[in-house]
């Protein structure tokens, strides 16, 4: 069989879109285990080897993701401690929001008159509480030490070791390939 340089240009180029479908699917997985926090992704530590990070484990920080009430997006149990959501409780529950019980970056709880304080940590618990979470494994965690000089960093460093516990990096993602 005779086989000319047109046909092969021809069958090379069927299987290009094969090729893009499946760069594109595994693409898929790879950013929706990104999205949700799976820490098998990505998270060997190689570029904070590399950057001098100290690698502090996989045990703190939270594991549950809570679906916002308002918008059905996964947030972190902070969202229901933050100052736009007290603000939303608030209004759920008739209080008027006076722009004096907030600040840049949180709340001002000594400014508001006795009680709210307490209406809104309540319906704070009870929003989150009512919530539908997902479980998801804790992720890495790493530090990063500088001090404005050398000299500086090396003091940081000697006190950052003093008063927490670092750990050799994960050696393997968690999985393995079966073959």
């Amino acid at each position: 069989m005779n086989v000319d340089s047109t046909q092969i240009v021809f069958i090379a180029l069927q299987f290009l879109p094969l090729i893009f479908s499946v760069v594109c699917h595994e693409y898929a997985h790879g950013w929706m285990a990104f999205k949700l926090g799976d820490p098998t992704a990505k998270e060997l530590g190689t570029i904070y080897q590399a950057c001098n990070f100290y690698y502090l484990g996989q045990k703190s920080g939270g594991s549950k993701k809570y679906t916002n009430p308002y918008n059905g997006k996964l947030v972190s149990d902070r969202y229901f401690r933050q100052k736009t959501a007290y603000r939303k409780f608030a209004g759920e529950i008739g209080i008027t929001w006076d722009m004096n019980w907030q600040h840049k970056t949180g709340m001002l709880w000594g400014n508001m008159p006795d009680g709210i304080e307490a209406q809104l940590r309540a319906k704070s618990k009870q929003k989150q509480s009512e919530s539908d979470f997902v479980e998801l494994p804790s992720k890495h965690k790493y530090a990063y030490i500088l001090g404005a000089s050398k000299k500086e960093t090396k003091k940081l460093r000697k006190i950052f070791l003093d008063r927490n516990k670092t750990f050799d990096y994960p050696k393997d993602r968690g999985w393995s390939i079966s073959v």
